[in-house]
């Protein structure tokens, strides 16, 4: 540790962009007692002779600092960088849904490049929506775009029993949603909920609280020949722990399902009969 020789003490004094105790041009330590020289014109004064700034100001110096930090500087930058990544946050990459494209699975890149970045909605468009579907929520978040993968077919009009579904939904957020939760929810045509899960069961935590983005769900299709739909939402929770839907599209998909092999019932269990 290094110490202050006898009749000298550290000047206050933090270079933004440098070392703490660094002065361009002088000397770190200045003796006991010795005059405070006066500022130069265009440098800023030691903090010891500043009164506190109020938040702005304080805000515009941090910005000040920040354009200085991007041009390079002394060894003692990453002092400031840990200052300015405490008053803004760090510096990162863009949030979601802003330059997401490059990420996105080979096959929904090759149907659509701007799946995940497009904000005109699509969703009433594409194949398989069903017109009929119920929809309700209070719009701060919005479910916008989805695509259907099963077999190597896009949009699939049947899918045979057994069958892997890739499934991909776009949603946007138009207002700040506190840990938004996203579900996907498979029904028969009479409404019975064959399986359901969401973010928050998965325990996906604040993965969806970047901002915009894609949700991505992949599922094995044992179910028994027949008309199916799937529902999906995003909603959150208040303050009181109760859930506020923001955009739920329940029915708003049709799978058509073929047969595979033979069984009784909805789903299939895979179960394996033999005699001992």
């Amino acid at each position: 540790m290094l110490r202050a020789p006898e009749g000298a003490t550290r000047a206050r004094h933090l270079d933004p962009a440098g070392d703490p105790f660094h002065r361009a041009g002088g000397h770190p330590l200045r003796p006991r007692g010795a005059a405070r020289p006066r500022p130069q014109a265009g440098r800023r004064r030691a903090a010891a002779d500043r009164q506190p700034l109020p938040g702005p100001a304080l805000r515009a110096q941090a910005r000040r600092c920040r354009r200085h930090r991007t041009r390079g500087g002394p060894a003692g930058a990453p002092i400031v960088n840990r200052y300015l990544d405490l008053l803004y946050g760090p510096e990162a990459a863009p949030a979601a849904g802003t330059g997401r494209e490059a990420g996105l699975p080979e096959q929904l890149q090759a149907l659509d490049p701007e799946f995940a970045t497009r904000a005109d909605p699509l969703f009433a468009t594409r194949p398989l929506y069903n017109p009929y579907e119920h929809r309700w929520g209070d719009r701060r978040a919005e479910i916008t775009d989805f695509a259907v993968f099963a077999a190597g077919e896009t949009y699939p009009q049947q899918v045979r029993a057994r069958t892997r579904v890739d499934c991909y939904v776009r949603y946007r957020l138009h207002a700040p949603v506190v840990r938004p939760i996203f579900g996907i929810t498979l029904k028969t045509k009479e409404g019975l909920t064959v399986y359901g899960t969401n973010s928050e069961m998965a325990g996906m935590g604040d993965a969806l609280a970047a901002g915009d983005g894609v949700v991505a769900c992949s599922f094995e299709l044992n179910c028994a020949p027949g008309d199916y739909f799937l529902s999906f939402g995003i909603a959150s929770r208040d303050g009181n722990g109760e859930v506020v839907p923001h955009d739920r599209r329940y029915d708003s998909v049709h799978l058509c399902v073929e047969s595979s092999d033979a069984f009784l019932g909805i789903t299939d269990l895979k179960a394996e009969l033999q005699v001992l």
